[in-house]
């Protein structure tokens, strides 16, 4: 039974296509199978690069509203320096006006003494 036609192998080192033309066509085969790789690993760089540029205008995104919240922080906090001038100014006035009534009251008191004992001793 072994040693029918049906068995046995064939032999393969007769081919109706010279043997260059098989080498080459190895060859490409080889070379296609590299290409299907190499196109499959720069599909996913792409989606990573489509992933990080994702990122970056999220990070953009953040970064402006950070921005923004730190303009509004400034401008109120130059209207908060405006209203502690304005006090400041006003509670310096106050208390000249305080200052020049005791003054006032202090030359009123004493010039009355005064009078008083003037007349009471006279």
């Amino acid at each position: 039974m072994l040693s029918l036609n049906s068995f046995s192998q064939v032999d393969t080192t007769k081919t109706c296509i010279p043997n260059t033309t098989l080498r080459e066509a190895a060859k490409d085969l080889i070379r296609y199978d590299e290409c299907r790789f190499e196109v499959k690993l720069l599909n996913k760089k792409i989606e990573k690069l489509q992933t990080r540029d994702t990122l970056r205008i999220i990070m953009i995104d953040l970064l402006g509203e950070k921005n923004s919240t730190l303009e509004y922080m400034v401008i109120q906090k130059d209207k908060q320096i405006v209203e502690y001038d304005k006090l400041t100014k006003d509670l310096t006035k106050e208390v000249k006006q305080k200052r020049n009534s005791n003054v006032f009251w202090k030359i009123t008191t004493g010039v009355a003494t005064f009078f008083t004992a003037f007349f009471a001793l006279r």
